[in-house]
């Protein structure tokens, strides 16, 4: 297999004209956003007035979920070029794609660090006198490990060798398909592990029978997130192992990238919200 941002001049020469119309992707990544960008304000800005207005109990998490959504917006965009194949783009936007690439990565980075560090900070809301010490310490461990891998990422990106050089001159970049295929598996695992964790940990709890299913519910739903991760990586591989058009099979890690951090956000909030309705249900109750 072969594929890459790199084509050899044999399939250059392969491709049809620039000037031969082509298929093109639909609007799909548009379509994600405007279905799940809403869904995740409004459980974002209704989690916060939960805990800001009604519990007065807003904390670190809080502010962390606000920061993720910041960089989840600045993800959605398929400009550029990348619904087209590469045959029928100028290479002055090639260019520019590359740059969006790079600036994507960095958003997406963060923006899922800031998700996982969030729920993972949830996770110190509960009582640890109900909990057993060895989750609290899973916890922590978790935390750190999304911090670190976070940073490191995002200082990999920018890894370059010398910093700035004129052009035809020797240069040596980050593996970009090394660190992208890496850092998605690790991504995946947190996002596993994010939403194992809550499984046990509410299971432990003193809650009614009832609500431990409910509020265990809720977080399995955060498996969604992990399963379109896992279609992310997939789609990775195709953009630097499988094909050359590496525009029209970018587009398809754009569409999953976006709607995975959409969907985990959305999943993060969720268990806020419970704590909400179940106020209300005992509030109707007592009517």
């Amino acid at each position: 297999m072969a594929g890459g941002i790199h084509p050899p001049t044999s399939v250059i020469a392969s491709w049809p004209s620039s000037g031969q119309d082509s298929p093109t992707h639909s609007s799909g990544v548009l379509a994600v956003t405007i279905i799940f960008g809403p869904l995740a304000m409004i459980t974002l800005f209704t989690r916060l007035w939960a805990r800001f207005m009604l519990q007065r109990q807003g904390k670190l998490d809080d502010w962390i979920m606000l920061a993720a959504v910041v960089h989840i917006f600045l993800l959605s965009n398929d400009k550029y070029g990348f619904r087209c194949h590469v045959w029928s783009l100028p290479t002055a936007e090639l260019i520019s794609q590359r740059k969006l690439v790079l600036a994507i990565e960095v958003f997406y980075v963060w923006a899922t660090g800031f998700i996982k560090m969030s729920v993972l900070v949830f996770y110190r809301r509960f009582d640890l006198h109900l909990i057993q010490r060895l989750y609290v310490v899973i916890v922590w461990i978790g935390l750190v490990s999304v911090l670190l891998s976070t940073l490191a990422f995002t200082l990999v990106i920018f890894l370059s060798y010398p910093a700035w050089i004129k052009a035809g001159h020797t240069y040596d970049c980050y593996n970009e398909p090394l660190h992208l295929l890496v850092f998605s598996a690790i991504g995946t695992f947190h996002d596993i592990m994010a939403t194992s964790l809550p499984l046990f940990l509410c299971w432990n709890l003193q809650l009614p029978f009832p609500r431990k299913v409910a509020l265990n519910s809720i977080f399995v739903v955060g498996y969604i997130a992990c399963l379109v991760s896992g279609l992310r990586i997939y789609a990775i591989y195709r953009v630097f192992y499988v094909s050359y058009d590496v525009p029209w099979e970018t587009w398809y890690v754009l569409l999953w990238t976006i709607l995975e951090v959409l969907v985990a956000a959305v999943c993060a909030n969720l268990p806020a919200l419970e704590a909400l309705a179940s106020r209300y249900v005992d509030v109707l109750g007592r009517l």
